[in-house]
């Protein structure tokens, strides 16, 4: 009688743990490390990441700077100056031009408000050329006590993938008398920065590829549809990550300069909306452990984030092909003449808000569309944000005790990533000391890296192998499904 028990209540425990409404406990690296071990691996990440930052600093300067310096010529109430660089061409990627006005007097007033016209002029050997001609009103030019040199102004960015000569006319008018000198800087990046970058991403995608394997011969026996919400998508970011550390970087520069521009942008969206899906289904997913998840679970994640991978895509699009929205319109590809600007989403600052108009009809649509993208994106974006939290702290409060140390790890990882990105975008990438070098580059692509790298660490299938030691050793060779069915032999 009692050995039908207890065959009854075995029979009873193995229907309970292969019932459909309940997830198999496969257990991963997370569900049996300890702080300690894990306390370790971030310990690691941060010494290899602060390394390879401060490595930056051993390569050559990534982006150049030429300076032009002229005496401010009076035509006309209004004084001109005149500058040209050539020899440059699609490696160099990007172009953009700066001017500062050197006083004789500022003891009398230390603001100037003056009128910028600028003609730039684009060619190559081919004869091909166009021009840009666009006025800036009211700008006001401010200098400090100790120096004769204003701040500096910008009027123009264009990725190089066309033309390799540029002229530029400037034409002041308004509080011109004390104005003597006009200073131009020629900003581009240096010919060998592709290069540099193509090196890093093979390396970042060697290591890749041994994780790629490394995971795929673990699981070689499993079916995926066996595998935990969390490996699919630490497998699907592994992907993801491919496609950034493109190891054709420098030929698609050189060969394919507007298809490098596009494919950059597309990959670096796709990567970055995934991590925002990733990491709100990770949190969200925790008060489902041993729980079928509901049908209405995928859905409106997966459209919100569609939504949002279109809306920042374009606007980065946007930003990127016509060149020149987060500084001036003037900068915009193929524009004949006009006269500008209402301020686009960043050239307000830039200009300080002057009153700008636009004559092309046609540019000033792009423009208007780019700045609905912006502000959509923005806000989509913040609904993101806001949408994160609400599920941050609705996870935390309804998760099992046993997945409380889950959802810490998970916690440091994603806010570690999101601050040191913010860190990358606002501040590396700005510091005057920091901004010309390749550290800016090399620290966020390695942040990526990291960031897939640690998510397949921590879904590691643990128990997928270990299962096997409780087997007999004509069973070794099974599938470790098969450890549920031994009651019945």
């Amino acid at each position: 009688m009692v050995d039908s028990l207890g065959d009854s209540s075995s029979s009873c425990l193995i229907d309970i743990q292969i019932e459909e409404s309940l997830s198999r406990e496969t257990l991963m690296s997370i569900d049996s490390a300890n702080r300690k071990e894990d306390c370790g691996v971030f310990t690691i990440c941060a010494i290899i990441l602060t390394l390879i930052a401060f490595s930056g600093f051993l390569w050559p300067i990534s982006t150049q700077t030429i300076k032009n310096s002229t005496n401010l010529v009076y035509e006309n109430s209004s004084k001109t100056a005149a500058f040209s660089i050539e020899s440059l061409n699609s490696l160099n990627k990007f172009l953009s031009l700066e001017i500062a006005l050197n006083s004789n007097n500022i003891n009398s007033t230390t603001r100037l408000s003056v009128n910028i016209e600028v003609q730039i002029e684009m060619s190559n050997p081919y004869h091909d050329s166009t021009n840009a001609k666009y006025q800036i009103k009211n700008y006001i030019i401010k200098f400090t006590s100790d120096r004769f040199s204003s701040q500096k102004i910008p009027l123009f960015k264009k990725h190089l993938t066309k033309y390799t000569t540029f002229s530029s006319k400037i034409k002041i008018t308004g509080d011109i008398e004390s104005l003597t000198i006009c200073r131009a800087f020629w900003k581009f990046e240096s010919r060998e920065k592709p290069t540099y970058c193509t090196f890093i991403n093979i390396i970042l995608l060697i290591v890749l590829i041994f994780a790629f394997i490394s995971f795929i011969w673990r699981t070689k026996n499993t079916s995926f549809s066996v595998w935990h919400l969390e490996q699919k998508l630490s497998f699907i970011l592994l992907l993801v990550t491919f496609f950034i550390d493109n190891p054709l970087h420098s030929i698609y520069v050189d060969n394919y300069p507007t298809f490098s521009i596009f494919y950059d942008v597309i990959s670096n969206e796709i990567f970055t909306v995934f991590i925002k899906f990733f990491i709100l289904v990770l949190f969200d997913s925790l008060r489902f452990k041993n729980r079928r998840i509901g049908n209405c679970f995928f859905p409106p994640k997966i459209a919100f984030i569609l939504f949002l991978l279109i809306i920042d895509m374009t606007s980065s699009l946007l930003d990127n092909n016509f060149s020149g929205l987060s500084n001036l319109p003037g900068s915009i590809g193929s524009l004949k003449e006009f006269n500008m600007v209402l301020a686009t989403k960043q050239t307000a600052n830039l200009v300080n808000k002057a009153n700008i108009l636009i004559i092309d009809s046609k540019y000033s649509t792009i423009l208007t569309v780019s700045r609905v993208f912006y502000a959509l994106s923005k806000l989509s974006n913040f609904v993101y944000t806001a949408l994160l939290a609400l599920v941050v702290v609705r996870s935390f409060n309804e998760i099992d005790i046993t997945e409380r140390y889950k959802f810490i790890v998970y916690a440091l990882t994603a806010a570690s990533y999101f601050v040191l990105s913010w860190l990358n975008r606002f501040v590396l990438s700005r510091h005057r000391f920091i901004r010309d070098t390749i550290v800016p580059f090399m620290f966020g692509r390695t942040l990526q890296n990291f960031l897939a790298l640690l998510m397949i660490v921590f879904h590691w299938p643990y128990e997928l192998i270990t299962d096997q030691q409780y087997l007999e050793p004509d069973q070794l060779g099974g599938d470790v499904g098969d450890f549920y069915d031994m009651s019945d032999k």
